[in-house]
This record gives structure tokens, C-alpha cells and sequence, in this order.
């Protein structure tokens, strides 16, 4: 999404402060299955009468992992009204109703959640170090195409990892690491 946020200082600074309280910065690093994926009927080619089906075959995930970054925001049913005023706002993301009782408003997608990021980060306190590592991931992950740029955008996760105090976290730079070395 290339549109550009029109917010007033004033809900800038609301949002961070939403984002500091009651807001979630996520950046993970998944395991993706390196894949040939073949597909019917993507690739047509005309030669007079006949139509030629073929299938596109490309390589996913280069490393055989993923940086995923998303920007979570919560709140009670009761409020949802302040969700759907973020969601208009924001101009992307979803919106979930959870079964205990709460509202989820999440951002997903690299332009979508930098969009927000540099909108909000003058405006931050607690969450400051994790967008600032965030956006140069951001600004480096296009940038990985050998193995030590995307082990130093792993590490910049690793850090906000600390910053966050994660505890279910079980792919860090060390696993990235030992894994690219072994498929070298």
C-alpha cells in the first residue's frame, strides 16, 4: 500500500502512546520450506488456435527463513468503536474479535507497518529502540541477498527480541546461522 497517512500531530502522538501502552511491535523469524512452486494455467502462451498451458516455477524464501514483522493493538470490546477509529485512520491491517472478550487490530507487511512506524516514532517512549531496529530491518531486508546481510537483519531481531522480553522464541540468528552454514 503506497497511500500516505494524513494524521494530525496530535493522533500521531495518540497513536504512539495507543502503541507504547497497549500495542504490540512483533518481529519473528519463521522457517519457510525452500520450494518449486508449480501452478496450472498462470503461464499461457497463444499460437494460433492451441492454448499452451505451463506452470511458473520459482524459489521461495531464499534462506529457508522469513522475517515477519507485524504491529498488534488491543483493547477491550467495550471500546471497539477506538479499534475501527485506528483502522480508518491507519488505512490497512485486520481486525479481530477475541473470545476473551477483546479487540485486535493487526498490521502486517513491511510498507504497511514502516508506514505507521515513521509516522509514530517521534512520539514513542517505551517502544522506541524496537521501531528504530525495526526500521533499518526493514531498510535492509530488501537489501539480503547473500547470507551475512540477512544474518545481520536475524541479529537486529535478536535485539528486539531482548528488548521485548520473549520467552516462547525458538528461531534466533545462532539457528539462522548454524542452518546456512550447513546448506553452504
Amino acid at each position: 500500500m503506497n497511500k500516505i497517512l494524513n494524521l494530525s500531530e496530535e493522533e500521531k502522538a495518540y497513536i504512539g502512546g495507543f502503541l507504547d501502552g497497549d500495542g504490540s511491535l512483533n518481529v519473528q523469524i519463521v522457517r519457510r520450506k525452500r520450494h518449486i512452486v508449480r501452478t496450472k494455467d498462470i503461464v499461457k502462451r497463444r499460437t494460433g488456435q492451441r492454448v499452451y498451458y505451463g506452470y511458473l516455477t520459482r524459489f521461495d524464501y531464499r534462506f529457508n527463513f522469513q522475517i515477519i514483522i507485524s504491529l498488534t493493538f488491543f483493547q477491550k470490546r467495550s471500546t471497539h468503536w477506538f479499534i475501527l477509529w485506528l483502522h480508518k485512520k491507519l488505512q490497512s491491517g485486520e481486525i479481530r474479535k477475541k473470545v476473551n472478550g477483546g479487540s485486535q487490530y493487526t498490521i502486517d507487511g513491511p510498507q504497511n507497518v514502516e508506514k505507521v512506524l515513521e509516522q509514530v516514532k517521534p512520539y514513542l517512549k517505551i517502544k522506541r529502540k524496537q521501531v528504530i531496529l525495526t526500521l533499518e530491518i526493514l531498510k535492509n531486508k530488501s537489501k539480503s541477498y547473500d547470507h551475512n546481510s540477512f544474518l545481520k537483519c536475524c541479529q537486529l531481531v535478536d535485539n528486539i527480541a531482548a528488548l521485548n522480553d520473549s520467552k516462547k522464541r525458538k528461531i534466533n540468528s545462532a539457528v539462522v546461522r548454524s542452518d546456512l552454514d550447513f546448506f553452504a
